[in-house]
């Protein structure tokens, strides 16, 4: 298991390091038109890659640690898993990864957290 804790920079995403999965794809190439991961965790195209705070995963209203520890434990059990020889590589298929956002702005609009006081 490799992890790479890569600091607190809430401006960009990809991390600052270069990540690639099948075919050599990036993580770049992945999200160019917009960060994208199925529950924040993991990237249609990127085996056995979790990520922890992930895209679309801020909280205005609940606790973020909380939110971490779930994710801490999905990715226990996804690596128990393979260690018990249950499956060999944990990922996440392209259309759960990218779910519709038609409708989503237009109904987040009126927010608080979008449209302000």
């Amino acid at each position: 298991m490799v992890v790479f804790a890569t600091g607190f920079d809430t401006s960009s995403f990809p991390a600052p390091m270069k990540t690639a999965g099948r075919g050599s794809r990036t993580l770049d190439d992945a999200w160019a038109d917009g960060a994208r991961a199925c529950l924040g965790l993991t990237v249609a195209g990127f085996p056995n890659f979790f990520l922890m705070y992930g895209p679309n995963t801020d909280l205005g209203d609940n606790s973020i640690l909380f939110m971490i520890e779930c994710q801490a434990g999905y990715i226990r059990q996804c690596i128990q898993a393979a260690q018990r020889g249950l499956c060999g590589r944990a990922h996440v298929g392209f259309r759960a990864a990218r779910p519709p956002r038609s409708g989503t702005m237009p109904r987040c609009a009126s927010r608080a957290l979008i449209a302000g006081p």
